[in-house]
């Protein structure tokens, strides 16, 4: 009787428990499930970074219209360069004309977390912990103006007042961006602080449009609002319109269109 009871035990343990065939189809149809599943987890992150990225525009927007209340309407100036801090590009002055980056996440119109775009794909010190890691956001902000709307730049002060440009409707202001190097290609670890369509592909000293939301760029407009624009070629954005460089599209670009 206790023999029959040890042999029903050990039949018991070999019928319930895995043999290898088995635990080979379990792990076969996890990796199908996964397989299937990847995709749309991978789209409904970008869709969620795509929110993110447009919310960054719109306070971005909302930085500068305080900033034109403040400066008698005049837009931030791009700044071709920065000399002893007395031509800051335009993300320093939203974040505010200090002397030091470390510990500056918070300035008078913006916070620093709102130049980051969260499908960039380089590490960026948010935290401000040192000069050299904290300053990514002066000039490679991921986010770039559209210098066409400017008639100019006098010292820090820009000659632009947002009112006298027509159609703000449909006005790029500002705009996803990938820092261009000389072969016109682009570095997708940085942004760049400006960006224009009617310059070489080849000029480093102008950012590519960068389609990173399922090949869209993502556009504040100056009235305030953001969409998005698909782009046919992600290192030749400025071949797709509304970004070619021709008349009909000036309208998009220019102060005076």
């Amino acid at each position: 009787m206790e023999l029959d009871f040890v042999n029903y035990r050990e039949r018991e343990c070999r019928s319930s428990s895995f043999t290898l065939i088995e635990l080979l189809i379990v792990i076969a149809i996890i990796a199908i499930l996964a397989a299937l599943l990847l995709p749309a987890l991978n789209q409904a992150r970008g869709r969620a970074h795509a929110t993110t990225c447009r919310n960054n525009l719109k306070e971005l927007g909302l930085g500068m219209q305080l900033y034109l209340g403040d400066y008698q309407d005049y837009l931030p100036p791009v700044s071709n360069g920065e000399t002893s801090g007395s031509a800051p590009y335009w993300p320093r002055l939203l974040m505010g004309r200090t002397s030091s980056i470390v510990g500056l996440t918070s300035g008078l119109y913006a916070h620093n977390r709102l130049f980051y775009c969260p499908e960039m794909k380089g590490s960026y010190d948010l935290n401000a912990t040192t000069e050299s890691t904290g300053g990514w956001w002066t000039m490679r902000p991921h986010y770039g103006v559209n210098s066409l709307l400017y008639t100019g730049n006098s010292g820090w002060q820009s000659s632009t007042k947002s009112g006298r440009i027509r159609n703000p409707s449909i006005k790029f202001l500002l705009a996803d961006v990938w820092q261009r190097n000389s072969t016109g290609l682009s570095d997708k670890e940085y942004g760049y602080f400006r960006w224009q369509n009617n310059v070489d592909i080849t000029n480093g000293g102008y950012g590519n449009l960068a389609a990173r939301h399922n090949s869209s760029v993502m556009i504040l407009h100056l009235d305030g609002h953001v969409a998005p624009y698909r782009v046919a070629n992600l290192e030749r954005p400025f071949d797709s319109d509304p970004f070619r460089n021709i008349d009909a599209n000036k309208r998009y670009h220019r102060y005076n269109f």
